[in-house]
């Protein structure tokens, strides 16, 4: 069989992504393969399309997407750490 030369992973950040983060860690070791870490976050739905204004709308994705990236980038490093070739998506 074919050996994987990346692995995705896609996070939501709970606790029960943390085995699973894990486990990807351990096929990347083994298969020599590179470790893509993603998540894919989403605004908040307004109920009331002028509830709030574009600015507002937009620093709210800055502010979510950062927070996102930050966190991505912190199980990179893990990865890292581990000895395996990470990189992050953030969609």
């Amino acid at each position: 069989m074919t050996r994987p030369k990346r692995i995705l992973f896609a996070t939501d950040f709970s606790a029960a992504s943390t085995p699973a983060f894990r486990e990807a860690i351990s096929m990347s070791l083994q298969n020599g393969a590179e470790l893509l870490i993603a998540h894919a976050y989403e605004l908040p739905v307004l109920g009331i399309p002028s509830a709030a204004s574009a600015d507002v709308y937009e620093e709210w994705d800055r502010r979510i997407r950062e927070d996102a990236q930050a966190r991505v980038r912190t199980l990179v490093e893990e990865a890292v750490r581990e000895g395996v070739k990470a990189s992050s998506l953030v969609l």
